[in-house]
Protein backbone atom coordinates (compact mmCIF):
# COMPACT_ATOMS: atom_id res chain seq x y z
CA UNK A 1 0.00 0.00 0.00
CA UNK A 2 2.88 2.54 0.84
CA UNK A 3 4.49 1.75 -2.59
CA UNK A 4 1.30 2.18 -4.14
CA UNK A 5 0.75 5.90 -2.17
CA UNK A 6 4.11 6.92 -3.00
CA UNK A 7 3.88 6.07 -7.10
CA UNK A 8 0.68 7.99 -7.20
CA UNK A 9 2.31 11.07 -4.97
CA UNK A 10 5.32 10.71 -7.50
CA UNK A 11 3.66 10.56 -10.64
CA UNK A 12 1.41 13.58 -9.69
CA UNK A 13 4.42 15.42 -8.83
CA UNK A 14 5.75 14.32 -12.30
CA UNK A 15 2.60 15.93 -14.31
CA UNK A 16 2.09 19.41 -11.77
CA UNK A 17 6.02 19.52 -12.83
CA UNK A 18 5.64 19.19 -16.50
CA UNK A 19 2.68 21.35 -16.72
CA UNK A 20 5.11 24.16 -15.58
CA UNK A 21 7.98 23.33 -18.22
CA UNK A 22 5.56 24.08 -21.31
CA UNK A 23 8.05 25.83 -23.35
CA UNK A 24 7.89 26.92 -27.30
CA UNK A 25 10.64 28.39 -29.75
CA UNK A 26 9.83 31.48 -32.13
CA UNK A 27 12.26 32.01 -34.67
CA UNK A 28 11.86 34.75 -37.15
CA UNK A 29 12.34 38.01 -38.33
CA UNK A 30 10.58 40.67 -35.97
CA UNK A 31 7.77 42.38 -38.10
CA UNK A 32 6.86 45.10 -35.49
CA UNK A 33 8.29 46.13 -32.28
CA UNK A 34 5.69 47.67 -30.36
CA UNK A 35 4.17 45.42 -29.66
CA UNK A 36 6.86 42.72 -30.56
CA UNK A 37 5.76 41.00 -32.94
CA UNK A 38 8.07 37.78 -34.65
CA UNK A 39 6.93 35.09 -37.74
CA UNK A 40 3.18 36.68 -36.99
CA UNK A 41 3.29 36.55 -33.63
CA UNK A 42 2.77 38.86 -30.85
CA UNK A 43 5.07 38.15 -28.09
CA UNK A 44 4.75 40.60 -24.47
CA UNK A 45 8.77 40.57 -23.56
CA UNK A 46 9.49 41.80 -19.48
CA UNK A 47 10.89 45.33 -19.95
CA UNK A 48 14.11 43.72 -17.87
CA UNK A 49 14.49 41.03 -20.14
CA UNK A 50 18.06 41.35 -21.97
CA UNK A 51 18.24 40.72 -25.49
CA UNK A 52 21.37 38.09 -26.03
CA UNK A 53 23.34 39.27 -29.00
CA UNK A 54 26.93 38.58 -30.46
CA UNK A 55 27.38 42.69 -30.69
CA UNK A 56 27.34 42.60 -26.75
CA UNK A 57 24.82 43.43 -24.42
CA UNK A 58 22.21 46.43 -24.52
CA UNK A 59 20.99 45.78 -28.23
CA UNK A 60 17.79 47.29 -29.39
CA UNK A 61 14.91 45.34 -31.28
CA UNK A 62 14.95 46.86 -34.68
CA UNK A 63 12.29 45.49 -37.50
CA UNK A 64 14.01 43.23 -39.90
CA UNK A 65 16.14 41.67 -36.98
CA UNK A 66 16.49 37.34 -37.24
CA UNK A 67 15.82 36.89 -33.11
CA UNK A 68 15.24 33.18 -31.50
CA UNK A 69 12.95 33.66 -28.60
CA UNK A 70 11.64 31.19 -25.99
CA UNK A 71 8.31 31.53 -24.64
CA UNK A 72 5.82 30.82 -22.24
CA UNK A 73 2.28 30.60 -22.75
CA UNK A 74 0.46 32.58 -19.88
CA UNK A 75 -3.20 33.19 -20.31
CA UNK A 76 -3.79 33.04 -23.77
CA UNK A 77 -0.78 34.87 -24.07
CA UNK A 78 3.45 34.42 -25.54
CA UNK A 79 5.76 36.16 -22.77
CA UNK A 80 9.30 35.75 -23.27
CA UNK A 81 12.04 34.50 -20.93
CA UNK A 82 14.68 34.38 -23.26
CA UNK A 83 15.87 36.19 -26.49
CA UNK A 84 18.38 35.60 -28.91
CA UNK A 85 19.32 37.72 -31.91
CA UNK A 86 20.93 35.76 -34.54
CA UNK A 87 22.86 36.85 -37.74
CA UNK A 88 21.76 33.99 -40.17
CA UNK A 89 24.80 33.95 -43.28
CA UNK A 90 22.90 32.86 -46.68
CA UNK A 91 25.44 31.66 -49.49
CA UNK A 92 28.87 29.75 -50.14
CA UNK A 93 31.22 29.37 -47.57
CA UNK A 94 34.61 28.39 -49.13
CA UNK A 95 36.31 28.94 -45.72
CA UNK A 96 35.94 29.03 -41.88
CA UNK A 97 38.69 30.15 -38.96
CA UNK A 98 38.43 31.09 -35.99
CA UNK A 99 39.56 34.63 -36.54
CA UNK A 100 37.51 35.23 -40.44
CA UNK A 101 34.73 33.44 -42.82
CA UNK A 102 35.10 33.84 -46.37
CA UNK A 103 31.80 34.20 -47.49
CA UNK A 104 30.41 35.02 -50.91
CA UNK A 105 33.95 35.30 -51.82
CA UNK A 106 34.33 38.28 -49.60
CA UNK A 107 36.56 38.53 -45.83
CA UNK A 108 34.21 38.66 -42.82
CA UNK A 109 35.86 38.80 -39.23
CA UNK A 110 34.23 36.64 -37.01
CA UNK A 111 33.21 38.56 -33.18
CA UNK A 112 34.01 36.64 -30.23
Amino acid sequence: MRVLLLSIMTFLACAAQAEEAVRLGIFGVVDSVAPLTVAGREISAPKDLPVISPQGSGQEIAVGDTLAIVVRPEGGKLVATRILEVFPIVGPLRDVTPAEVVLLFRTVLRLG
